[in-house]
């Protein structure tokens, strides 16, 4: 079953949710068609593509912000921003046909996310990106390009290993401390919040020995 739900002028929310098309079933449409006059926003949501389509398209002059969300798999764009607002922040955005984000003639902006293997890159020219890993080079600040060595892309797997460059390279905001990554797990453990939609965690137990 492909689930297709379509949000015009109303505010709605999403929280801790998973949206997947089916990868067999020969349907085209986008996963979620939002055409709000509000604001609109998803959290700790995952959504996976399936035979065809768009992940996110997004008309209208309303806002949309995404937060701690994984988009991947989608034969065409992750997310597809044609009006309105929309915000990312510790999103990663992975493995899509075309464009992770593309703008037409929206404003988009994005903190702290991840757009990785993705066909034809990872933002637009025309995204404001800040302390943002992306397959291309974008000015701003704390952006980098860098591969973020997921721990298993081929499996769907894009939380980082410890060796990633996006861990600790992060903004801190005002919500960082009491944030939860898409595991649910506390998104700061460290000086710096990591970059995407999954915290690097430390391991339990244990002793840590510093060597100076």
């Amino acid at each position: 079953m492909v689930c297709v739900p379509h949000f015009a002028g109303r505010e709605a929310a999403a929280r801790a949710s998973a949206i997947r098309a089916s990868p067999t079933l020969g349907l085209s449409s986008e996963e979620l068609y939002l055409e709000p006059t509000a604001a609109l926003s998803a959290v700790n949501t995952e959504l996976q593509g399936g035979l065809s389509g768009d992940g996110i398209v997004k008309e209208g002059a309303g806002s949309l912000a995404l937060s701690n969300c994984l988009v991947y798999a989608h034969p065409s764009n992750g997310v597809r921003v044609a009006a309105g607002t929309v915000s990312l922040v510790n999103c990663t955005i992975a493995s899509n046909g075309y464009w992770g984000v593309t703008n037409g003639a929206g404003t988009v902006a994005a903190l702290n996310c991840i757009a990785w293997t993705n066909g034809l890159g990872g933002f637009t020219a025309n995204c404001d990106l800040t302390y943002t890993c992306s397959q291309e080079t974008h000015a701003g600040a704390g952006n980098r390009p860098d591969d973020p060595l997921f721990a298993g892309p081929a499996t769907n797997n894009f939380r980082l290993t410890r060796s990633s460059p996006c861990v600790n390279a992060g903004w801190n905001g005002d919500w960082t401390k009491a944030d939860r990554d898409l595991d649910g797990l506390p998104r700061l453990n460290a000086a710096a919040v990591d970059l995407g939609a999954y915290e690097c965690q430390l391991p339990s137990g244990g002793t840590l020995v510093v060597v100076r």
